[in-house]
């Protein structure tokens, strides 16, 4: 049986750690590119109605 070190069960941890703060920051990433994707798409959306949509329907 081998005995763990303190720092061993540190770094372990340590490495836990990032790895889970790393995958929250992508998690986050992905969310913010998805609602950005969405309010382009939507605000692309709006604009192709307004340009397209001739103009004596607005008057």
């Amino acid at each position: 049986m081998t005995t763990v070190g303190k720092n061993d069960i540190l770094s372990s941890y340590r490495k836990v750690a990032i790895i889970t703060s790393y995958n929250e920051n992508i998690r986050n990433i992905q969310t913010n590119m998805n609602r950005d994707a969405l309010i382009y798409k939507k605000s692309l959306h709006t604009y192709l109605l307004l340009t397209i949509t001739p103009s004596h329907y607005y008057s």
